[in-house]
């Protein structure tokens, strides 16, 4: 992919496919359905591929995020043959971030305080 560089409060967007889940019933019950191209659902969530220098949406959203939108939102840009939405950061409704792997127990375990030991029982006097 070639380096975009959206300008100002936008980020660029790949568009997720949105589920069709009227074919999947039809399919699976053995049905052969035909939709009109303006009866599809049209995506309305994506993942962030690019992101331009302003500050509120770099503090907004970050690389590989996936950001929902209505489904009129933005403008569509074609690179190289690829088609990307452009948003602003006010057409952006929520973002979902990654989730981020959780540490391996060893490393979980090198993290805690080490336990303090009780102290020492008193010396008992010499008789």
């Amino acid at each position: 992919m070639p380096r975009i560089l959206p300008a100002f409060e936008r980020c660029f967007v790949k568009d997720l496919e949105p589920e069709t889940s009227l074919k999947k019933r039809a399919e699976a019950a053995g049905l052969h359905v035909v939709l009109a191209e303006e009866n599809l659902p049209k995506p309305t969530s994506g993942k962030v591929v690019a992101i331009g220098p302003g500050e509120l949406i770099r503090e907004l959203v970050e690389l590989d995020d996936v950001v929902t939108f209505s489904r009129h939102a933005g403008t569509f840009q074609q690179v190289e043959g690829v088609e990307y939405r452009c948003l602003e950061y006010r057409e952006i409704l929520a973002v979902i971030k990654p989730d981020k792997p959780m540490a391996s127990p060893e490393v979980q375990a090198s993290e805690e305080p080490p336990q303090q030991s009780a102290p020492p029982p008193p010396a008992s006097p010499e008789r």
